[in-house]
C-alpha cells in the first residue's frame, strides 16, 4: 500500500472515529441533547466567522496599531520599536497622515490570509466556551431519553455533530491546500514554466487526498464556501478576495508579459493593443486599483501640502521642474480607484 492510500485511509478513519464517538455519546444523551449539540456546533462556526474578520477588521486601525506598539515597547523595550514610534508619533495626531491613511486596502491582502487560520483557533476557544453553556442550558431544559428509538437516533445526531465539528475545524487547512494545487495548475497553464511543470507533476499523485476522498467531500460541502468567506475582506466598497485577487493577478502579468518582453523601440498597433488589454484586466481587479490609488493619494497629500513624509523631504527641482512637480502631486492627492 502507498503513502498516497495511507493517508487517504487515514483521513477516512479520523472522521469515521469522529463519528464512532459522537455515536457512543449520543446514545446517552439522547435525541433533542444531541439535536441540540449539532445547533451549537453551528452557532459556533457563524460566531467564530463573525469574530475572526472582526478581529482582522479592528487590528488594522492605525490607532490601535499604534497604541499596541507602545504597550509592547513598554513591558518589553526594544530599541528597534521605539525608533519606529517616534518615527511616526508625528504622523498619529487627529487629522495626521497615519492617522487617516486607508491602511486596510494595504493591509487587506495579508489580512485575508492570516483569517481562516484566527478562525481555527477562535473556533477552537468558543467551542470551549459554547460547551459550558450548552451544559447548563441542558441541565435545565432538556432532560435525558430513555426511549430506545430516540435514544438510537440521539447517537445518529451525535455522529453528525462530531463530524461537522471536525470538519469545520479542517476547512482552513483543506482550503490553503486546495488553493495551493489550483494556483500552480493556473500558473502552469497560463506560463509554460519548467519549475512550476516540475512541482506539478511531484504533486499530481498527491493532490487527490485533498480533492477527493474525505477531505474533497468537505469542499464540495460547504467547504470551499467557507474558505473563500474567511479569504475575503471588505475595504470602503471594495472587496479583497484571496482566491478572485490571485487569479486577477495571474492574469494581470499574462496581459503585461507580451509589454515586458518587447524589445522594440517603437509603439506599433500591438503594443497599444497589448496595453488596452492589459489596463482593462487591472480594472477587473477591486484590490489594485484601490490599494494603489490609496497610496498614491495619501503619499501625494502628505508631501504636497508638507514637503515630506517619514524621513524623506521633496527635493527642490529647479524653477521650471518644480512648479510641475508641485501640479503633479495636487493632481495626484486626489486620486481614487475610478
Amino acid at each position: 500500500m502507498d503513502i498516497n492510500m495511507i493517508i487517504s485511509w487515514s483521513a477516512i478513519g479520523l472522521f469515521a472515529l469522529a463519528a464512532l464517538v459522537g455515536f457512543i455519546r449520543g446514545i446517552f444523551k439522547g435525541t433533542f441533547r444531541s439535536l441540540t449539540d449539532i445547533l451549537f456546533v453551528l452557532l459556533n462556526a457563524l460566531t467564530s466567522v463573525l469574530i475572526s474578520k472582526g478581529i482582522i477588521k479592528l487590528i488594522l486601525k492605525p490607532s490601535l496599531i499604534y497604541s499596541t506598539l507602545i504597550s509592547v515597547n513598554e513591558k518589553v523595550p526594544n530599541e528597534f520599536i521605539e525608533g519606529f514610534i517616534e518615527t511616526i508619533e508625528p504622523y498619529m495626531g487627529e487629522g495626521a497622515f497615519l492617522a487617516e491613511a486607508e491602511l486596510g486596502y494595504v493591509l487587506a491582502l495579508p489580512a485575508v490570509i492570516v483569517t481562516p487560520i484566527l478562525f481555527m483557533l477562535v473556533f477552537f476557544i468558543m467551542g470551549i466556551i459554547f460547551k459550558i453553556i450548552k451544559l447548563i442550558i441542558q441541565k435545565l431544559f432538556i432532560p435525558k431519553n430513555k426511549n430506545g428509538a430516540l435514544r438510537f437516533l440521539g447517537g445518529l445526531l451525535g455522529g453528525v455533530r462530531t463530524v461537522l465539528a471536525l470538519a469545520i475545524f479542517l476547512i482552513p487547512v483543506i482550503g490553503f491546500a486546495t488553493f495551493g494545487i489550483e494556483t500552480l495548475h493556473a500558473v502552469d497553464e497560463r506560463f509554460e514554466s519548467e519549475g512550476t511543470t516540475e512541482m506539478v507533476e511531484s504533486i499530481a499523485e498527491y493532490e487527490g487526498l485533498v480533492t477527493e476522498g474525505a477531505f474533497g467531500v468537505v469542499t464540495k460541502f460547504g467547504g470551499r464556501w467557507l474558505f473563500e468567506t474567511l479569504s475575503t475582506a471588505r475595504v470602503d466598497n471594495a472587496k479583497i478576495s484571496l482566491v478572485h485577487e490571485t487569479e486577477n493577478g495571474l492574469e494581470i502579468y499574462e496581459s503585461l508579459l507580451p509589454l515586458i518582453e518587447n524589445q522594440s523601440e517603437m509603439i506599433t498597433d500591438k503594443e497599444i493593443s497589448d496595453l488596452n488589454k492589459a489596463i482593462d484586466t487591472i480594472e477587473k481587479s477591486e484590490y489594485l486599483p484601490a490599494v494603489i490609488a490609496s497610496v498614491m493619494s495619501q503619499v501625494s497629500t502628505e508631501l504636497y501640502e508638507n514637503g515630506k513624509i517619514f524621513e524623506y523631504e521633496l527635493p527642490y527641482f529647479g524653477e521650471s521642474l518644480d512648479p510641475v512637480v508641485k501640479k503633479l502631486l495636487e493632481v495626484w492627492s486626489t486620486t481614487d480607484k475610478e
